[in-house]
């Protein structure tokens, strides 16, 4: 008895159609993370438009240097307190000999 090979055109054929699937498939993976990424980025855009919004609203920061001002200038009229209530040999013995330094 003699073996007959099967037709290598039928395996060829289921081949090119697994790849053609394959392609297929992986197409429409791209398209669906192509539209994720477009309504994440029309999310996104809203969320900063939302952000410019709010931040074109609310009262300006102030200046570090106008704040650094103000603490500088409490803390002087802190230390004249404690000058005033407890004397200025026990103020300057707590604040130490650097007492200059912290005001700057």
């Amino acid at each position: 008895m003699i073996k007959e090979w099967p037709n290598p055109n039928v395996y060829r054929g289921s081949v090119l159609g697994a790849v053609r699937n394959d392609a297929m498939m992986l197409q429409d993976s791209i398209n669906q993370d192509i539209e994720n990424k477009a309504v994440k980025t029309l999310a996104l855009m809203g969320l900063l438009n939302n952000l410019e919004k709010i931040e074109s609203q609310a009262p300006p920061m102030p200046n570090n240097q106008m704040a650094d001002s103000m603490r500088v200038r409490d803390l002087e009229n802190l230390i004249n307190l404690e000058v005033m209530r407890r004397g200025a040999p026990a103020v300057m013995q707590g604040i130490g000999p650097d007492f200059k330094e912290i005001l700057k």
